[in-house]
């Protein structure tokens, strides 16, 4: 692939396949321990209902024990995954991201050196410190973490279309509004990241010059002219990142918002039912 040329999804995916199957023991642990995080997230608030039906509607106390019981066991076993997984996860990114380091390095040192020369120091410098970890976040992000959302989203729509035909139907239209908006959201942060990362890379390749020229700037008597440029460099650079955490910013707001629409349509529903004796309070959370 020629320098310029964007990497689609699945040539990523290609990039990075013999690295997954390698670590592909520690990935199905981080995974599975991580579904498990996710289904428990979903368990949690309908046993906590069923715990309130039960002391509320049935006065029923040994299903109430019982269910407690259950939380209990959940909450812990919950626990005891949360340090499988991170254990699991620090460990690939130790390991994977080492492992893109030492083969990107050794693609460098096999480049020809006139080639490599017209190359920006800072790109190169952050090819191999910076960009390696993207990758596992690409594996965990990209692609473990969106297969759990969608079962996320599935369980629950089927959940709330048991409960109620209305909720449901709010729920897929907002899912959609907010997959749409993400989408839109992430071309714009996508955008200013990459000419923030530009910017990145030219001034730590000047900063490498600089340091390179430090004995030529003395004698040159240059030191406030670069000192001057360093100051301009930073700010345009600052300037940057504003933009990006600006943009950030307002998809995370955008998201909030119909996150916070979804939600207050759910409870007007929910109350018009609970008023019309159609949905009991343990069904609410």
């Amino acid at each position: 692939m020629e320098k310029g040329e964007k990497f689609g999804f699945f040539d990523a995916l290609y990039f990075l396949s013999k690295y997954i199957k390698k670590y592909r023991k520690n990935l199905i642990r981080f995974y599975v321990g991580w579904l498990f995080q996710t289904l428990s997230a979903i368990l949690l608030p309908a046993l906590f209902g069923i715990m309130l039906d039960e002391s509320v509607y049935h006065r029923n106390v040994p299903s109430f024990i019982n269910v407690s019981i259950m939380v209990g066991v959940v909450s812990l076993l919950s626990s005891g995954l949360f340090f499988l997984i991170y254990s699991q996860q620090h460990y690939v990114y130790t390991m994977l991201s080492f492992d893109v380091k030492l083969d990107v390095f050794e693609q460098l040192m096999n480049c020809n050196i006139a080639q490599l020369l017209s190359q920006n120091s800072g790109e190169l410098v952050n090819l191999l410190n910076a960009y390696p970890g993207e990758c596992v976040n690409f594996i965990v992000r990209g692609i473990l973490h969106q297969i759990n959302r969608v079962i996320v989203i599935v369980i629950v729509s089927i959940a709330l279309f048991r409960i109620n035909i209305a909720i449901g139907i709010v729920v897929i239209i907002f899912s959609i509004l907010i997959y749409a908006m993400t989408l839109l959201c992430g071309k714009n942060v996508k955008k200013y990241s990459m000419r923030y990362r530009n910017h990145y890379d030219r001034f730590v390749s000047w900063i490498y010059e600089m340091l390179d020229g430090a004995l030529h700037i003395r004698v040159l008597n240059s030191f406030h002219f670069i000192n001057d440029k360093f100051k301009f460099m930073h700010k345009d650079l600052f300037g940057e990142k504003n933009k990006v955490d600006y943009v950030k910013t307002a998809a995370d707001g955008l998201t909030g918002f119909f996150n916070l629409g979804a939600m207050i349509l759910i409870y007007v529903v929910s109350a018009h039912m609970q008023g019309g004796k159609g949905l009991s309070i343990g069904l609410l959370p």
